[in-house]
């Protein structure tokens, strides 16, 4: 699971900033906050913000070191990227962009926590670095060190570290090498990025029939879960039907016992819709991982996706496993009986084109004081007491 993202100089993002799944000692839904060790990890976050402020560019953030990680894992030499880093200011495009995670890995026993990241300019890998934190230690044991003229490998053996440069390059990762290699723990850093799924350009362009059949063919489960959501959007969905060439759904007709089956093709945009999201979310509580979601709440009514997200839920708890990490414009999702404060982030752009982020457990009022969990979130949002908001003035129309 994801405990924190960190990176600098991405996009509107010029400064380091801070995304962290750590839950604070808040009280509200502590059942849903996943232990591992001496962790506590929210198994959701929602992201909120103006247009053009910058909620969309915190997902790519964590996009681009997904596949620069997963790219470079499965390329046999150089790995050709391109950063975005800040650009309205002369020094920011010529300072390195900085990318770091703190996470965990799945189904491991003693429960460590794992540190990754690296260091890029435009045309080279600046530095890399890995370290592993054991459940009882106060500090990180360092695995690997990688700068532009040295690398250490402190925590390899001697078998590693005689053979683990001969593929290295300026634009070639350490992980990816000794993950080749079968180095164990290397291989823990593809793992945790190469699990991810991410929905970008929006819902309806997502459903992709062929993810469905083939994981899903012969899964009871899935089928039972998919047709209960479907049932949600259409009372007259009867089943869902997954082959290995398509997805069908039986619709009742109202004024017979008969029933006429569609492709998913001929579905409303809802349903094709639940189709995008639902298989991934699936495979993220079933595998382990994080959904990634730009714009959650598009065209989808406000009831149903926290419906959604209770089922999320429920089903995460068996193990723990699947993160949800989403943007959304809809204020009335926004409340006390769906979220923790700490679950909900804002991004702000200032009149310097920079963008900020903050959780709303970091707010304080005049007085010094949080905001208080029975507040209105969406009242309080939209009148403008957490910022984010966009810079217009309310008139009557």
């Amino acid at each position: 699971m994801l405990i924190e993202f960190n990176f600098k100089n991405f996009k509107a993002f010029k400064d380091e900033t801070v995304f962290d799944l750590s839950a604070t000692k808040m009280t509200e839904f502590s059942r849903r906050v996943a232990t591992v060790g001496y962790e506590k990890i929210l198994p959701v976050a929602t992201v909120y913000g103006a247009n053009a402020g910058g909620k969309t560019t915190l997902l790519e953030a964590f996009e681009f070191m997904t596949k620069f990680v997963c790219d470079s894992f499965g390329a046999q030499g150089n790995y050709e990227f391109t950063r975005e880093p800040f650009i309205l200011d002369e020094d920011s495009r010529k300072e390195p962009s900085v990318f770091e995670v703190y996470f965990t890995k799945r189904d491991d026993k003693k429960e460590k926590i794992y540190n990754y990241g690296f260091k890029i300019n435009d045309d080279v890998i600046l530095e890399e670095w890995f370290n592993v934190k054991a459940k009882t230690a106060r500090n990180f044991k360092e695995i690997f060190h990688r700068g532009t003229d040295k690398v250490e490998f402190a925590g390899l053996g001697k078998s590693y570290k005689d053979i683990f440069g001969a593929g290295l390059t300026d634009t070639t990762l350490l992980a990816s090498i000794g993950a080749r290699m079968g180095e164990r723990n290397c291989a823990t850093i593809g793992e945790f990025f190469c699990g991810n799924e991410f929905i970008m350009n929006g819902l309806e362009n997502a459903a992709n029939k062929k993810d469905i059949t083939d994981k899903y063919l012969n899964d009871e489960k899935f089928h039972h879960l998919m047709l209960e959501e479907l049932r949600c959007l259409d009372k007259t969905i009867l089943d869902v039907k997954v082959t290995k060439d398509d997805v069908t759904i039986t619709h009742k007709l109202s004024d017979s016992d008969n029933t006429v089956e569609f492709p998913l093709k001929m579905e409303s945009a809802g349903i094709k819709k639940l189709f995008a999201y639902f298989p991934k979310a699936y495979n993220v509580i079933d595998d382990g991982g994080i959904l990634v979601i730009d714009n959650f709440d598009s065209g989808l009514h406000p009831l149903f996706i926290r419906k959604v997200l209770k089922d999320f839920f429920a089903l995460n708890r068996e193990n723990f496993e699947g993160q949800i990490i989403f943007t959304a414009s809809t204020s009335s999702l926004m409340t006390n009986k769906a979220f923790r404060r700490d679950e909900i982030w804002f991004v702000e752009k200032d009149e310097k084109g920079i963008s900020t982020l903050y959780s709303l457990a970091d707010i304080v009022d005049e007085d010094g004081l949080h905001i208080r969990k029975d507040e209105s979130y969406e009242k309080n949002y939209v009148t403008g007491k957490y910022g984010a908001i966009p810079d217009v003035f309310e008139e009557q129309i």
